[in-house]
C-alpha cells in the first residue's frame, strides 16, 4: 500500500460499504479510490484523474490484530488507463493478493 500511495496524488479513500462476522474475526469492505495517477500499479504517470473499486476482506485475531488481508481491485473504471487484453494480470491488480502481517 506505501508504494500505491507514493504513486497517487490526492489519494481519497472512501469506505462504501463494510461488514463484520458475528465473532469480530473477519471484516469485509467495498471501497472507492479517487486521485491522480503518477504511476500507479505499473501505468504510466500521466497525471490523469482516476476512480478504482476495491473490495477488502481482513482475516482478524481477538485482540484485532490483522492476520491477512485479500485485495481485489477493478481497475476497468478507472479514467486513468483501460486496459487491453494484454494487460490483465498481476500487474494491473486482477488477482486477488494476500498480505501477511508479522
Amino acid at each position: 500500500m506505501v508504494d500505491f500511495q507514493s504513486r497517487v496524488e490526492n489519494l481519497r479513500i472512501e469506505d462504501l460499504e463494510t461488514f463484520a462476522s458475528a465473532d469480530g474475526t473477519r471484516t469485509v469492505s467495498r471501497l472507492r479510490l479517487t486521485g491522480t495517477n503518477n504511476g500507479m500499479m505499473g501505468l504510466p504517470a500521466d497525471g490523469r484523474p482516476f476512480t478504482l473499486t476495491a473490495n477488502s476482506i481482513l482475516a482478524c485475531r481477538e485482540d484485532g490484530k490483522i492476520l491477512q488481508n485479500w485485495v481485489e481491485r477493478n481497475i476497468e473504471r478507472s479514467t486513468a488507463h483501460s486496459p487491453t487484453s494484454r494487460d490483465v494480470g498481476p500487474k494491473y491488480g486482477r488477482e486477488g493478493r494476500v498480505m501477511t502481517a508479522g
